[in-house]
């Protein structure tokens, strides 16, 4: 008899025990011998039925092979449902930038003035057709960003830019539509362009990083002044211009605790009454430098404090959304939908592919500009830009086969290791899964009380 090792015994704040299977979903009320037995890696005490139960809910088999076809079979599974999921081409217009935020990931290449060329668009253009094939029905989102895209004098590649995706929309039916993130710094200057082409733009995310006190602190433009009356009232006008327009509220763990004044400041501006107002995205900053990765937030604290804050024990669905908070929404994947995770990101399963001003393909958006990360590039002549070796690099630090991960009872909630973060600051296996750990199981407690999220990614769901 084999026991599996994905699986967590909880119990539960009514006081029954329930044992869940990290790699089917399986959710199961036991008796507390059995939760006990089953952390203690041996059964003594079960009747037949006990051990009936266990098997068919796949906790028990007969040898780890037995166990490794199911992950293999659901692994199939989960290629073929995962090939529903959009593809998200990403735009990086420039790495220009007129903020100096001290957190950005991009922070050393915003003095280069490197702009897309009309050439670069249509070569851009060519690999996504490519990329896509010939069904016009086949998912796919364009992502604008920078940068800051709306930089001045970009006049005419923004023209030629939303010109092309108005072009691409009319001839694909898939075409979900462009997402674009600005700072708000400069975006009303492109406001008649904006609403020109506002029928293919599907929603517009500008940055706030708490109350204008807190807001200034973080994200200060070119001359030293705070940007946060910019990008309110380039909220404000957009929405009143009909866009659609998402807040982006980045936290870590020294502005967190502004939930309520962020609360108070988005009913303040009237932005709750409108409907194209989307809510505010709530993101956590992702440090990859030592220096700063202490300040860095777990999904469990954010979701936490969601909750602390609201004193219902339920986050207000219509202020704060959490569909940038991955883990949790593998978490809610799992147990609602019995879909386990085989990548950690949308950089390790191929549907992402970021272009940069520098002629180079990305896949994942925190490495932008890190030319040692790049994947390949669109501007040479032949039709095949990627460099296998290095798309396969970053799917090897994910999932079963990667070192901490084949043994860690959470590896197909998570998907396995971010690659990058791995790079930069070194995998801490504790971290990992301590976190993960306290966010299923915060998760199954307001499970029970019914009145757990079903986070929706903006950008990579359909």
């Amino acid at each position: 008899m084999y026991i599996t090792k994905y699986f967590i015994t909880h119990r539960l704040p009514s006081g029954r025990n329930i044992l869940v299977n990290t790699l089917t979903g399986s959710v199961d009320f036991v008796p507390p011998h059995v939760a006990k037995q089953m952390e203690e890696g041996k059964f003594t005490e079960t009747d037949g039925l006990e051990e009936i139960m266990l098997r068919e809910k796949g906790y028990l088999f007969d040898s780890p092979e037995d166990e490794r076809k199911v992950i293999s079979d659901l692994r199939r599974k989960e290629e073929e449902e995962s090939g529903l999921n959009p593809y998200v081409f990403v735009f990086c217009l420039t790495y220009a930038c007129n903020l100096r935020c001290f957190y950005c990931f991009e922070d050393n290449y915003h003095q280069e003035e490197s702009v897309l060329s009309g050439e670069d668009l249509d070569k851009i253009i060519g690999f996504m057709e490519r990329t896509i094939g010939k069904d016009s029905n086949r998912s796919f989102r364009v992502v604008l960003e920078g940068g800051e895209p709306f930089m001045p004098h970009r006049e005419e590649i923004l023209e030629d830019f939303f010109g092309k995706m108005n072009r691409l929309a009319a001839g694909y039916r898939g075409f979900r539509g462009v997402t674009v993130f600005t700072n708000g710094e400069n975006t009303l200057s492109y406001l008649d362009l904006i609403r020109r082409y506002a029928g293919i733009i599907e929603r517009m995310l500008i940055t706030l990083a708490g109350p204008a006190k807190v807001h200034n602190l973080y994200r200060v433009s070119v001359s030293g002044k705070g940007n946060y009356e910019k990008a309110v009232t380039a909220t404000s006008v957009l929405l009143q211009n009909g866009i659609r327009v998402h807040t982006v509220l980045n936290l870590d763990k020294n502005n967190i605790h502004c939930l309520p004044e962020i609360s108070n400041e988005l009913h303040r501006c009237g932005w709750m009454e409108k409907e194209n107002y989307l809510g505010c995205y709530v993101s956590s900053i992702k440090y990859f430098d030592s220096k700063y990765a202490g300040d860095a937030l777990s999904e469990y604290a954010i979701w936490k404090a969601v909750l602390d804050f609201d004193g219902r024990g339920e986050p207000d669905a219509g202020l704060f959304h959490l569909g940038d908070m991955k883990h949790l929404k593998s978490v809610d994947r799992l147990i609602r939908c019995r879909r386990p995770r085989f990548h950690n990101c949308a950089a390790a399963d191929g549907k992402q592919y970021l272009f940069g001003p520098d002629g180079l393909i990305y896949n994942c958006t925190k490495v932008t500009a890190k030319k040692e990360y790049s994947i390949g590039g669109y501007r040479g002549e032949a039709e095949t830009e990627l460099e296998e070796e290095k798309v396969k690099w970053w799917k090897t630090g994910t999932g079963q086969g990667s070192g901490y991960c084949d043994d860690c009872r959470y590896a197909f909630i998570c998907g396995g290791k971010c690659r990058y973060e791995e790079d930069r600051l070194g995998f801490r296996p504790e971290v990992c899964r301590r976190d993960m750990e306290n966010l299923c199981r915060l998760y199954l407690d307001h499970l029970e009380e019914g009145n757990c999220p079903a986070p929706r990614d903006i950008i990579y769901d359909n």
